[in-house]
Order: C-alpha cells, then sequence, then structure tokens
C-alpha cells in the first residue's frame, strides 16, 4: 500500500511538472493578435510632432481653407492652415471636445477623444486621416503616404493618458521636484535660463515663459518635451536619456518657476518666439553692441590724445 501511495505521488508530482512545462512553454511563443505589431509602420516620434503642427514639417500643398469640421463662427481668427492642426480639435492631451486646454467655441463640435485608437493596427487607423471613412477628415491632399503613416503610429502606439501627467483639476504634475530640477539644468537650462526667463514664447506684447505654460496647459509641455518642438531645434526627450517619469519629474520643476509677470517686472532679456529661430536679430544687435564698443573706444582714445 505505502508503494503504491508513493507511485501515485510521483505519478501527480510529474503530471504538475509537464503542466508547468506546458504553460510555461505557452507563455513564450508570442501572441499576435488584431491588437499587436511586431514592427511600427511609421516613426512614432515625427508622428507626434505633425500631430501637434503638421504644417512646419509637411513638404506638400498647405490648405487654402478652413478645415470642413472646424467651427465657422471662430474659422475666421485664424490662419487656414491652423484649423487643420490635430492638437486644435483634439487637444493636447488627446480628449477632444473634453480637453482641459480647449478653445471654448470649439467644445459644441463634440470632437472626440483619441483613446479608443491605442494599440490598433495602424493599417485600421489610416482610413481615419485619409478621407476613407469621413471625407470632411481627409489629409490626404496635404500629407504624404509616410506622413499619414507616421501620425497613424503615434495615434495607436504614442498617447498618454492626461491623467498620468497632471492632476485633472489642479494641473498640478505628478513628479518629484528635485529630479526634476537636475534634469532641467543638465539639459534645459542652456537654452531656456535656470529661471525659464530666457525665451519668450509668445510676444514681447503678451510674454509667456515656460513658467506660465506649465500651469496653462502641462500637457502641451509634456508633449513637446516628448516628441521634441517642430518649429525649433528641442530634441525629444528620449534623445536626451530622459525616460518618461523624468520628464514628468522635469515638468513639476518647470511649475516651481516664475511667470511672465515676475519675469518682466525683473526685466530679464527674451526674444519673441517668432523670431527665436531667426539669427538676423542676434546679429543686428551684436552689430550695434560692436559699434557701441568701437564709438565708446573711439572717444577715449581721442580724450587722451
Amino acid at each position: 500500500m505505502e508503494t503504491r501511495s508513493k507511485i501515485k505521488i510521483k505519478v501527480t508530482h510529474l503530471i504538475a511538472a509537464c503542466l508547468i512545462l506546458v504553460l510555461t512553454v505557452i507563455a513564450s511563443i508570442p501572441i499576435r493578435t488584431a491588437y499587436s505589431q511586431t514592427e511600427p509602420i511609421g516613426d512614432l516620434t515625427r508622428g507626434g510632432r505633425l500631430y501637434a503642427s503638421w504644417d512646419n514639417l509637411a513638404p506638400g500643398t498647405l490648405p487654402e481653407n478652413a478645415q470642413p469640421l472646424w467651427p465657422e463662427n471662430i474659422g475666421g481668427e485664424f490662419p487656414p492652415r491652423y484649423t487643420w492642426r490635430c492638437v486644435n480639435c483634439h487637444g493636447w492631451d488627446y480628449s477632444g471636445s473634453q480637453s482641459k486646454s480647449f478653445l471654448a467655441a470649439t467644445r459644441a463640435m463634440e470632437y472626440p477623444n483619441l483613446f479608443s485608437m491605442v494599440a490598433k493596427p495602424e493599417e485600421e487607423i489610416l482610413p481615419y486621416i485619409d478621407g476613407s471613412r469621413n471625407p470632411d477628415h481627409d489629409f490626404s491632399p496635404f500629407l504624404t503616404e509616410q506622413d499619414l503613416k507616421d501620425l497613424s503610429t503615434f495615434l495607436a502606439k504614442g498617447l498618454t493618458l492626461p491623467e498620468l501627467i497632471a492632476d485633472w483639476e489642479t494641473f498640478q504634475v505628478w513628479g518629484t521636484v528635485e529630479i526634476g530640477e537636475q534634469n532641467y539644468q543638465q539639459h534645459c537650462a542652456s537654452c531656456h535660463g535656470l529661471e525659464g526667463e530666457k525665451l519668450n514664447l509668445n510676444t514681447t506684447e503678451s510674454p509667456v515663459f515656460l513658467g506660465d505654460l506649465s500651469w496653462s496647459n502641462p500637457w502641451r509641455v509634456a508633449h513637446q518635451m516628448r516628441f521634441g518642438h517642430p518649429q525649433s531645434r528641442v530634441p525629444p526627450a528620449e534623445m536626451l536619456g530622459l525616460s518618461f517619469s523624468q520628464q514628468i519629474d522635469t515638468l513639476a520643476y518647470i511649475q516651481t518657476m516664475p511667470v511672465a509677470v515676475e519675469i518682466v517686472e525683473n526685466q530679464f532679456l527674451a526674444l519673441d518666439f517668432d523670431l527665436q529661430a531667426s539669427t538676423v536679430p542676434l546679429l543686428i544687435g551684436a552689430m550695434l553692441v560692436g559699434s557701441m564698443i568701437l564709438v565708446a573706444t573711439w572717444v577715449t582714445l581721442k580724450r587722451n590724445q
């Protein structure tokens, strides 16, 4: 009897071992479903920049008329190409008409949030942006086939829930300020200044600095930090070696910076955003400073003669 019991125990152990082996093998097999792909069809990072302002990246023709789905009552306030930017309908937080950083006049249009696109095959997303599903949402006359693929890859793989970046009600960013300060000083301060005071992101009349933008629209800062700025040389944060959590830490630190009123009162020098990509103002400024130095030197020499 004792021998039979031992045999039963051994058989039980053998069966259990076989089951574990089978489950291990099954778990190691790549599962291919309609919602997974081995390789993206486009460039996710470039797709993120196209989402922000494709009209500054795509080499094709720019639209001459407002986007058909854009509200008519505010169409005249913007150049036509602005109304075709994805972000102006779906928001920096990808939440459509529910966006926290949205034009109030467009809320009635009920633009959808984009999270239904997440993890879809990019081939299924393309019909949403090439006019196949809706002729009024056709970007194919302006974007190349590769542009459309990059954008669809971003929509499938690049969206982040806004709640992971900042509190939905207070706009307070989730992140560790102390870590963010180190990241900012290492990667951002040389261009933006230690207090974010070097670059005015708007105009002299209505200045906007990093501190302002981080509170008014933290999702915008997060997006442009992740994917780079289409109108500047700001690289994607991942190229700088910053993980997503480190980017959020950096954004949390940016929220501790002074806002425009404080910066203007302290008379920090700042260039208008539209001029920051141009070397002409800097060249003119340098020439003026050089001329002043030459004149001062000439006057001093004259006095000493």
